[in-house]
């Protein structure tokens, strides 16, 4: 943690010296959940995985620059992690563990302990993908208040996918009306 009141390790120190930031949220994993992946039968991943790095807005040229130099090291199209071999991704982790001010967050969700709410929700991956992405939200919001930064320093970006981002952006709306700690 920084020195002063609502700071935090990285150099931002109090509201008024709280740069913008930007979430950057990805996903590894199919969000299907009516059939799922066995030994015995094919189907969407077992695990969800939602992960995102919350990053100074200014600072995002110099941070894709330094992505681009491990993507170039290691000699792929992209960087995703089902393209890299172990040493390519032990490789990728150390670089990117040594990018200061990185804070990481994520969110890992097993499909078969869904239980009850698999079928509250009818098998609606969009509707289990959303939950996923209220859970790794929720962490962001804990970490904004625990470091006292306002909702309005904050700009967050999903990577495209094949889901519903009208019900998402509503979602993100409702927990910015109503965040942590606070009832209407």
């Amino acid at each position: 943690m920084g020195g002063a009141a609502g700071g935090f390790e990285g150099g931002i120190e109090g509201e008024a010296d709280i740069k913008n930031l930007t979430f950057l949220i990805d996903e590894s994993g199919e969000a299907g959940i009516s059939k799922i992946r066995s030994s015995k039968s094919g189907g969407a991943s077992p695990y969800m995985t939602l992960g995102g790095v919350l990053l100074e807005t200014d600072q995002l040229e110099k941070y894709r620059s330094y992505v681009e130099t491990i993507r170039q090291h290691v000699g792929k199209k992209s960087l995703h992690c089902n393209q890299l071999r172990h040493f390519q991704k032990v490789y990728f982790a150390k670089r990117v563990a040594e990018i200061p001010p990185l804070h990481c967050f994520g969110v890992i969700s097993r499909k078969e302990t869904l239980g009850w709410y698999k079928n509250t929700i009818d098998d609606d991956s969009s509707a289990y993908y959303n939950k996923c992405a209220q859970f790794l939200l929720e962490r962001v919001g804990h970490f904004m208040k625990a470091n006292e930064i306002l909702p309005h320093k904050l700009e967050i970006i999903f990577e495209r996918g094949n889901f519903n981002y009208r019900k998402l952006k509503n979602l993100i709306k409702t927990c910015q009306d109503t965040p942590i700690g606070r009832t209407k």
